[in-house]
């Protein structure tokens, strides 16, 4: 993409008009379109340092970000970084420069917001140990452990830990700037190996939870309460957004950016959406993990198909894969073949080993050859396929 094409691709209807009366171009009355054309032609293109004087700052970090070019946080960083990479010739000539080839990025109003965010420092609120679980009705003394049991854990970072705050970006920020307090290496950052997430869905509604508790006040006579949910345990979660899809790309970015930070090198991320945003956020993650990190797009069929509808129904979730390196760690999910599957589809029997087989054809479209049934055995045991 050429720097001339970037400029005006990214000017308003404003800087439009701004240039056509600044430099005189087209005749009056003039409209942004006309004034567009004509600087198209290429003996109406004035100079460089000209063009950038006459537009926006807005406009020129936005050409910018487009170009690849260093995050202009001014007008002034904006044009020197655009001088800088297409260069003007001794005649203030404009001079043509190819920018290195990127693949195509979202752009969307907020999007060099970066949220100021700082790590919180965390407590030991409480400690659960499922190994030293016993009996209420057993013997006190069974519970000797659980005092050193909690001392160890206030010593480190229990194993599995659930956080809780009022922003996720905070506990993720916390995470990263968590040390160990012996080594003082990095506890998190860089070391996770699996990152599942399950955010909004964009779906612009507010979801409600039924925390009704039952109380049962006498059994013998059958009296029982219910203690109804507050305002506040009724709501379980906020899906509505003020700017529409523009702040719900600003919240998800800000996230995937710190969960990419806390991945290992072997690590991967797991997001699941639905057809709201799944297109935008794919396109997002290929910036930030990198398109050829793209591992799978998993299809969860969540309902069977209805005849309510007019069109096709969205019957399924999309849940994309991400690795940070050409190499992640993956354990294949296997399952055992019951019985019955094994006796319903290698049915037939080999007579000199006694193992079962099928028939398969195993021909492919590149290689034709007039007999491609071979057999396939079945484990000697219990096969093991795919869950």
């Amino acid at each position: 993409m050429q720097i001339w094409d970037t400029l005006l691709g990214s000017a308003t209807e404003i800087d439009l008009l701004r240039l056509g009366e600044a430099l005189a171009v087209g005749t009056p009355p003039r409209t942004a379109m006309g004034v567009l054309q004509t600087l198209l032609c290429e003996a109406a293109r004035p100079s460089l340092a000209r063009l950038l004087e006459h537009l926006a700052d807005d406009t020129l970090t936005l050409a910018c970000t487009r170009l690849g070019l260093p995050v202009a946080e001014t007008g002034a960083q904006a044009r020197t970084a655009l001088l800088a990479a297409a260069g003007v010739g001794s005649g203030g000539d404009w001079l043509h420069c190819e920018v290195p080839r990127r693949r195509p990025r979202l752009a969307w109003q907020g999007m060099q917001a970066r949220p100021a965010v700082t790590g919180v420092p965390t407590q030991v609120q409480e400690v659960v140990s499922p190994g030293l679980a016993a009996h209420r009705d057993e013997r006190q003394g069974q519970f000797a452990g659980l005092g050193a049991a909690r001392s160890r854990a206030e010593q480190r970072a229990p194993v599995n830990r659930l956080i809780w705050t009022n922003d996720n970006l905070v506990a993720l920020k916390t995470l990263l700037e968590e040390r160990d307090p012996q080594t003082r290496d990095w506890r998190y950052r860089g070391k996770v190996d699996l990152i599942y997430i399950d955010p909004p869905f964009m779906v612009n509604s507010d979801f409600v939870a039924d925390n009704s508790i039952s109380i049962d006040v006498d059994n013998d006579a059958g009296v029982s309460a219910v203690k109804e949910p507050s305002l506040v345990e009724i709501l379980a979660y906020k899906d509505t957004w003020r700017e529409g899809l523009d702040s719900f790309l600003s919240m998800i970015r800000a996230r995937l950016v710190l969960l990419k930070e806390l991945l290992a090198p072997t690590g991967s991320i797991y997001v699941h959406l639905d057809w709201h945003a799944a297109h935008y956020v794919k396109v997002l993650m290929d910036e930030i993990f990198g398109y050829e990190n793209f591992t799978s797009e998993i299809i969860w069929k969540r309902t069977s198909a209805r005849g309510d509808t007019d069109g096709f129904n969205r019957i399924h979730d999309v849940i994309f894969g991400y690795a940070l390196t050409d190499k992640p760690y993956f354990s294949p999910v296997l399952i055992p073949h019951t019985t019955d599957y094994i006796r319903s589809h290698y049915c037939n029997i080999d007579e000199s080993s006694g193992r079962r087989y099928l028939l398969d054809n195993i021909e492919t479209l590149l290689i034709m050859r007039t007999n491609c049934w071979h057999k396939l055995y079945a484990a000697k045991e219990r096969t093991t396929g795919f869950a």
